[in-house]
């Protein structure tokens, strides 16, 4: 999911990223990722997080 929204954003020209940060059950990100510490780690854009 997060290479997705990176890749959507670049094409779109984007200077940064909008998110919404919420923290999941240890089971529930293991099962479907922790997205936004994957974006955390991974994006080259600047990102703002709001909870």
């Amino acid at each position: 999911v997060w290479s997705t929204l990176l890749e959507r954003a670049h094409g779109a020209g984007a200077g940064y990223l909008v998110m919404g940060a919420y923290g999941h059950s240890p089971v529930v990100e293991t099962v479907f990722g922790g997205v936004t510490r994957s974006m955390l780690a991974n994006s080259d854009l600047p990102l703002l997080l709001a909870h």
